[in-house]
């Protein structure tokens, strides 16, 4: 396996420079989670990125948040875990983590994801140990997830390259090149390579919402798709439907923010970020 630290040596190779993932960090501060004056923000990332983790802290600093409260992961330790930790605690949840989370949640912290994972770090692994391990947190968990499916809390999840996922997309490059091609796609993808990336979301939001109140206005009763390729399909859509998209509104304060708009789910979506940046 091919670790990956984000150093300023590597940057400098793979001509991503400080400033575009400046500006990455403080469009997922600002449109992203959106912290608010006085906030706590929670945030999950692999330990290699920890640099980019420091950027996103002072951003979040900057921006009025009052703590920012870091979890490393490692994957490879995880992996290793599920290997060769005994049976039995795969039924047993850490209650320090059902603990932690449901404390920040309960004080109304935002929640960032960032991830870089190997897209077959788990393959060979015993499924019935992760299906366990997941049930073995379900009901701890379970306020912790209804706050954040109910948008009770704001929260982000966005990904950043690896050289396991750059492989992935960009096969016939060498690995350098890879990453730093996945780099360029992602920054386009989220707008993060524009001269003002917040204020070029804004833009696309609202060029959304003007989307969003042309279906719900005209209250469609199916949708037609057709092309030269021979794709001639209808799907019709169920009464008193409600077109979502783009921004979520914090169910309590009412402030908007981006839970996904920057692809955290990459595993499904690989070719997705490629063709969004072309």
């Amino acid at each position: 396996m091919i670790t990956f630290q984000l150093t300023k040596e590597l940057i400098k190779e793979r001509g991503i420079n400080i400033t575009s993932r400046e500006k990455y960090a403080e469009l997922i501060v600002r449109t992203g989670i959106n912290i608010q004056p006085n906030q706590t923000l929670v945030i999950q990332a692999p330990i290699q990125l920890s640099e980019f983790v420091h950027i996103c802290t002072k951003k979040a600093y900057e921006a009025g948040a009052k703590e920012v409260v870091v979890r490393y992961m490692d994957e490879t330790s995880e992996r290793i875990y599920y290997d060769m930790a005994a049976d039995e605690v795969f039924d047993q949840p850490d209650e320090w983590l059902i603990s932690f989370k449901n404390h920040y949640a309960n004080i109304g912290a935002a929640f960032l994801g960032i991830y870089a994972d190997d897209p077959e770090i788990m393959a060979g692994v015993d499924p019935a140990r992760i299906s366990r391990n997941s049930r073995a947190y379900a009901s701890g968990l379970k306020s912790f997830r209804n706050r954040m499916h109910s948008n009770k809390n704001a929260w982000c999840e966005i990904c950043m390259p690896s050289p396991s996922w750059a492989r992935k997309v960009f096969p016939d490059l060498p690995v350098n090149e890879a990453v730093e091609a996945l780099w360029q796609a992602i920054l386009k993808a989220t707008r993060a390579d524009q001269e003002n990336p917040i204020e070029a979301w804004k833009e696309h939001q609202s060029a959304i919402d003007v989307k969003l109140h042309t279906l719900n206005t005209n209250k469609f009763s199916a949708l037609k798709y057709k092309n030269s390729l021979g794709t001639d399909l209808i799907v019709e859509l169920p009464d008193k439907h409600v077109w979502y998209g783009g921004a979520n509104t914090h169910a309590i304060d009412g402030y908007k923010f981006v839970a996904i708009c920057l692809l955290k789910r990459y595993s499904h979506c690989l070719n997705l970020v490629v063709s969004m940046a072309n």
